[in-house]
């Protein structure tokens, strides 16, 4: 037997057969949801599950990325920038940050990246500094230089810093010294990782870590 109040009274108005079905139906169907013991409970079940189905407003990943100026460098998402899922592992210098997408710098050699790239730390020679929070196992650098300043990575001799690997204990930070001299109006790229890279040429996902870009001129002194 249905339920209280789960019959529908069709109208009276001539022509109206159609509605009186469809109410016949609609109390014939409650009737058999309440004999199977589903009832109201039933009907709030089913709502909940409706509003469960709904797609929820999504959320945009965060990562870390360079800054170089793109389309020169790759560094933006559209051009598989260098970038890094966590960035609570491992960074360099003492901050990383999470970003959607690249930074937009209206004038990158004044910036010199953006505000918590402080991983570098001089230029002749290079030395740059790594904090470790959590992660267990070897951390990994490397390096590209725009030698020839054509506004890629992709030319011999360019991955100048190839899976340096590093032992940093969990909660500890270092610095160190590379065998070579970071010239004036060179685009550098350090990346820090988890794991080796190869053929780097500035781009892919890592699971950990950080990348930094830079450029200094002896009028701007490399400042972060």
């Amino acid at each position: 037997m249905a339920k209280k109040g789960s019959f529908c009274r069709p109208s009276r108005r001539p022509g109206n057969t159609p509605l009186l079905v469809l109410c016949l139906a609609l109390a014939s169907s409650l009737a058999v949801l309440a004999a199977c013991g589903g009832g109201d409970d039933a009907v709030t079940a089913a709502k909940t599950d409706s509003k469960a189905s709904r797609s929820p407003t999504p959320v945009r990943d965060l990562f870390d990325f360079g800054d170089a100026p793109d389309p020169d460098y790759p560094t933006k998402l559209a051009s598989d920038g260098a970038r890094h899922r966590d960035v609570t592992r491992a960074w360099f210098g003492s901050k990383a940050d999470g970003e959607v997408d690249a930074h937009e710098q209206a004038d990158f050699q004044m910036q010199s990246g953006d505000r918590t790239d402080d991983g570098l730390l001089g230029a002749a020679p290079l030395e740059f500094g790594v904090t470790n929070n959590d992660w267990d196992g070897p951390l990994y650098v490397n390096m590209l230089m725009d030698l020839n300043d054509d506004r890629d990575w992709d030319d011999a001799g360019e991955w100048v810093l190839q899976n340096m690997e590093l032992d940093v204990p969990a909660g500890e930070s270092i610095e160190m010294a590379a065998e070579f001299v970071f010239d004036e109006l060179t685009m550098l790229r350090m990346t820090l990782t988890g794991a080796p890279i190869e053929d780097y040429v500035g781009t892919g996902l890592f699971d950990i870590g950080e990348t930094e870009d830079h450029i200094w001129t002896s009028d701007v002194p490399m400042g972060y």
